[in-house]
């Protein structure tokens, strides 16, 4: 009844076991305990936050006043600061780099209370663009080599507060486990002369079962190794629809299947936490350390948005060997989100 299961692009294992099997309703959600209070983003207290690094806003409307549709701000409990340099410190055999790097907060919507499942395909649209935006930004300053967008959704998400908010993080290294990912994508191309995030692609098109939702330039899928019961990974078709540099048709078209993706995952789940990370290609650096790594990094290595609900809590065995026990197979997941109400 169980089996192993390995991801392709990080090469990390699961274990899928249906004798652990439970239903969406199996899996409780408990609200905010702070949720009715006042929330500090919305309209009219803008003065509650840092000052606004950007923001959409109406033409008649000035910086941190009302008038906003989204609005950036640096995080006010920051655990990174832009104003640090990326000093190495050595302790012994111990390596330290000084805090350096970026901490902000998108605030998604002026409207309270709401949540993601509630937002509008344009709303979201106005979301991808200003993180797209950010991350052009940021890119820009040479310190920062990985910059992660990510959305704490719920609770269980490790989000702090319930209105709705994405943050930002820039740090000064790539994480190992994304260097990983990239040499592995890196190899594949080597080998096969492809992506093989084109290749994931066509393979779950092919097969059909892991798919909840698609269009024309992007698909929603549950991944062949998927970690956490009911995991979603979006990704386009061809990686060439580069996010950063999506045109408006794109953008919108991503923003719909996103939309009716969360959609279906808060039917399924009961509108229980879950997080959503923006796995994008870091901002190529061409210092000589760097160069075998990045060196056509636009043929090899791409994008993709991953959900991923948090039902269950890890145990010791995912914390001693890092290898997750999934409870619902992602083909099972998958026809359960395709047959539950979505917006269409």
């Amino acid at each position: 009844m169980s089996h192993y299961r390995f991801c392709p692009l990080s090469g990390n294992c699961v274990i899928i076991s249906k004798k652990r099997k439970r239903r969406p309703s199996d899996f409780a959600f408990d609200g905010f305990e702070n949720e009715n209070i006042e929330s500090p983003f919305i309209y009219g207290n803008e003065h509650k936050t840092p000052d606004e690094i950007y923001a959409v806003r109406n033409d008649s409307s000035v910086p941190n006043t009302p008038g906003w549709q989204v609005r950036v701000v640096p995080n006010k409990y920051n655990a990174l600061d832009i104003e640090k340099e990326p000093k190495k410190i050595r302790f012994g055999l111990y390596d330290t780099i000084d805090g350096c790097g970026a901490h902000e907060v998108i605030i998604d919507t002026p409207k309270f209370p709401s949540s993601i499942y509630d937002f509008s395909t344009p709303e979201i649209v106005v979301l991808l663009e200003t993180i797209a935006v950010r991350i052009a930004d940021l890119g820009r300053d040479l310190r920062l080599k990985y910059i992660l967008p990510f959305k704490n959704n719920g609770p269980f998400s490790g989000a702090t507060i319930a209105h709705p908010h994405t943050q930002i993080m820039a740090l000064p290294f790539l994480p190992h486990t994304t260097e990983t990912e990239m040499l592995r994508c890196k190899t594949y191309y080597a080998e096969h002369s492809r992506s093989l995030l084109e290749d994931l692609a066509q393979e779950e098109l092919i097969v059909k079962s892991r798919i909840v939702f698609k269009s024309e330039n992007f698909l929603a899928f549950c991944p062949f190794a998927s970690s956490h019961p009911f995991a979603i990974n979006i990704m386009p078709v061809s990686q060439k629809n580069d996010f950063l540099n999506l045109d408006t048709a794109r953008r919108q078209e991503l923003a719909d299947l996103l939309r009716e993706t969360i959609t279906r995952l808060g039917h399924a789940i009961d509108k229980a936490s879950f997080n959503i990370v923006f796995r994008l290609k870091p901002p190529v650096r061409e210092d000589e350390r760097d160069y075998n790594l990045y060196h056509l990094i636009d043929n090899y290595y791409g994008w993709r948005i991953e959900l991923t609900p948090r039902l269950l809590l890890e145990g010791g065995f995912e914390l001693g060997s890092s290898v997750h026990i999934n409870s619902v197979p992602p083909e099972e997941a998958a026809e359960f989100l395709r047959n539950v109400k979505g917006r269409r």
